[in-house]
C-alpha cells in the first residue's frame, strides 16, 4: 500500500476528493504507473488486488482547465501503461474514517505486527512497528512485505549489516534494527520516501538506521550481510550481478515483489550469478525467495 494523507482544505473549492481507481492486466506494471501517477496532482494512493487508487483534491477537478489537463494527462499515460479506470466523488467529511478504516492494523505473524499511529498497541507481540506510510510503499497491509518479514523471523539478525533497497516506508530496514542488526541502510529513489523513512524510524526508537535517496549503486559502497529487497521482476533481474557483488560467501539475499509466475525468471537469473536458492514462500499469488552467496 501507497498513502499520503491530504491536508485539511482550505476553500470550498476543495472540500471533496475525487476518487481514481486504476485497474491493470499486467500486475508487474504496478510501480511504473504509481511512479507516472505521482507526477500529475494525485495526493494519495493505495494499492489493490489489481491496481492503485488515488485521490485528487476537488480543487484540481472544480476547474474546468484543471479537469481536461488531468484527462489529457491520463490519456497519454494510458499510451505508456495500458489500464483502465473510473472515477467517484469522496466528500472530505468522510475523507478521515475512509482513510482509517481502509488501514487496518496488520498481523504478520504470532512474534510480528504493524500498525499505524492512531491504532491502540497490540501489546502482545514481540515486536510491533509503528508505521505511518504518508506515499511511500510498505505497510504490511501487501503479501511481500509479510513475506520479506517472516523470512526475517527465521534469520539471526543480530550484529548483521543489512541493506534495504527500496526501502519506501523502511519498514523491512526498521524491523531488521528492532532485531538487533546493525548498521542498516536504507535506500530508495524517492525523495519523499526517504524523508518517511527516517520519520518511521524516529518513531520506532532506531534513528541509528542511514537512510538515502539514490539507486542499486549506492549498495556497492557497503558490506551486508543481508540484502533485501521487494521491488519488481525488472528491477531485481537488472542488479542480480550488482547483489551477488556485494554479498560475502554465505550471504543472505531476500527478494520479493514478485509474482508466481516470475520465480522462473529470478531463479534462471539467480543461477547466472551462482546464487543458491534455499526457499520460496508464498501468499495468495506472490512470493519471496531467500538465496545465499
Amino acid at each position: 500500500m501507497s498513502r499520503n494523507r491530504p491536508e485539511s482544505p482550505e476553500s470550498a473549492a476543495s472540500l471533496d476528493y475525487r476518487e481514481y481507481r486504476f485497474t491493470l492486466d499486467d500486475l508487474s506494471l504496478s510501480e511504473a504507473l504509481l511512479g507516472l501517477l505521482s507526477e500529475l496532482p494525485f495526493e494519495a494512493f493505495e494499492e489493490t488486488a489489481d491496481g492503485w487508487l488515488a485521490w485528487v483534491p476537488g480543487s484540481v477537478w472544480a476547474h474546468p482547465d484543471g479537469q481536461a489537463a488531468l484527462e489529457e494527462d491520463l490519456a497519454r499515460l494510458n499510451q505508456i501503461i495500458h489500464h483502465r479506470y473510473e472515477s467517484r466523488v469522496i466528500q472530505t467529511e468522510n475523507w478521515n474514517a475512509l482513510w482509517e478504516s481502509n488501514f487496518p492494523a496488520v498481523v504478520v505473524s504470532p512474534r510480528t505486527a504493524i500498525r499505524a499511529p492512531f491504532h491502540p498497541p497490540f501489546g502482545d507481540r514481540e515486536i510491533e512497528l509503528v508505521i505511518e506510510p504518508k506515499m511511500s510503499f510498505g505497510t504490511g497491509h501487501h503479501a511481500t512485505t509479510r513475506l520479506v518479514i517472516r523470512l526475517l523471523e527465521q534469520e539471526a539478525l543480530e550484529g548483521k549489516a543489512v541493506f534495504d533497497l527500496g526501502t519506501g516506508t523502511g519498514v523491512l530496514a526498521i524491523y531488521a534494527a528492532l532485531r538487533g542488526a546493525g548498521p542498516v541502510w536504507g535506500v530508495d529513489n524517492h525523495a519523499w520516501s526517504v524523508a518517511n523513512a527516517r520519520e518511521n524510524a524516529g518513531r520506532n526508537g532506531v534513528p541509528q538506521i542511514e537512510i538515502s535517496e539514490g539507486s542499486a549503486e549506492l549498495m556497492l559502497e557497503k558490506k551486508p550481510d543481508f540484502v533485501l529487497a521487494n521491488i519488481n521482476l525488472p528491477i531485481l533481474l537488472a542488479n542480480m550481478e550488482a547483489f551477488r557483488r556485494v554479498l560475502a560467501p554465505g550471504g543472505v539475499l531476500l527478494l520479493s515483489g514478485l509474482l508466481k509466475s516470475d520465480e522462473g525468471a529470478i531463479l534462471q537469473a539467480a543461477r547466472t550469478q551462482n546464487l543458491t536458492h534455499s526457499v520460496t514462500t508464498s501468499e495468495d499469488q506472490w512470493i519471496a525467495l531467500r538465496f545465499t552467496a
